[in-house]
């Protein structure tokens, strides 16, 4: 094989190769063609669908109430409007500060009528006091205030 021979092979081979991209590159787009419609189709079906499951929803939907507000449309308040904002959602509590200082001693109260002393029985072999179960009962209660309130103050 001479140099010319090799030159005319590359050539051939050359002008081969532009005529099969000239006749591929029309055959490409109308495959891309196809392939657009196919999925335009699609994109369309699914849309239809997707309205018709969208409008069954909001008629299933009408009878139900609402639990929560509907929200302005724009995030903003409008403040300087006849309607005011609400409130918004209460933050978290804060730390327990320091106590207070004591306050002024209260005035005296009323005088209280006469009462009846509970009945309390004196044992002569044991020499203890016993208390009916009312007055018992209150002097527990009475002790329980104490000890809460010692535990408190201790906090």
């Amino acid at each position: 094989m001479t140099a010319e021979g090799i030159s005319r092979i590359s050539s051939i081979a050359s002008v081969c190769a532009i005529v099969a991209c000239l006749l591929y590159v029309p055959y490409m787009l109308h495959k891309m063609e196809a392939i657009r419609n196919r999925l335009t189709v699609k994109m369309d079906k699914f849309k239809i669908m997707e309205e018709e499951v969208w409008s069954q929803m909001m008629r299933a939907r009408e009878g139900v109430p609402r639990a929560r507000k509907e929200r302005q449309a724009y995030p903003q308040c409008n403040c300087a409007s006849a309607e005011r904002c609400p409130a918004g959602p209460p933050g978290r509590p804060g730390t327990p500060g320091n106590p207070g200082s004591p306050g002024l001693q209260g005035a005296p109260g009323s005088p209280g009528s006469q009462g009846i002393a509970p009945p309390v029985e004196h044992h002569r072999e044991s020499g203890l006091l016993s208390l009916s179960a009312s007055r018992q009962e209150g002097l527990k209660m009475g002790i329980e205030r104490i000890v809460i309130n010692s535990q408190i103050k201790s906090f």
